[in-house]
């Protein structure tokens, strides 16, 4: 059985080009596939994603029609969910000790109005991460 999830975004206008190769943005939904195939023992080569845009605001007077809802399903293959894995392992391995103990670090970030600057992020001598942070609770 193949499974959808769906995760429910609004933005004002949509999200353009440069939003939807944001990695911060896509990456979470292909973690919440990962997380999803772990906890259900569900094949993840049977699990898709989508996130399902809601647009808070349409041009006023436009002289087409316009869609309040965009579509948009990011890659989500092989390739894509080992660079994911990896990254949030990186980000774990950074911001947290053996013991489970938080540590500070530099937090090297990107968005679509900002893309990152490889070579200042690279000089910072601390630890550092490629990710938005994340908080997890481990049930005992």
């Amino acid at each position: 059985n193949t499974i959808k999830i769906y995760d429910i975004k609004t933005s004002t206008r949509g999200w353009n080009k440069w939003m939807k190769k944001d990695e911060n943005k896509t990456q979470q939904l292909l973690l919440y596939k990962q997380f999803y195939s772990k906890q259900y023992n569900h094949p993840i080569e049977k699990i898709e994603v989508e996130y399902f845009i809601v647009q808070r605001k349409l041009w006023e007077e436009a002289m087409f029609p316009q869609k309040r809802v965009q579509k948009f399903s990011p890659a989500s293959g092989k390739p894509s969910m080992n660079k994911v894995a990896k990254r949030l392992n990186t980000f774990l391995d950074l911001a947290f000790d053996d013991e489970g103990n938080s540590e500070e670090f530099k937090l090297c970030t990107q968005d679509w109005r900002h893309p990152r600057d490889i070579d200042t992020c690279a000089e910072i001598d601390e630890h550092r991460a490629w990710s938005s942070p994340i908080y997890i609770d481990f049930l005992s």
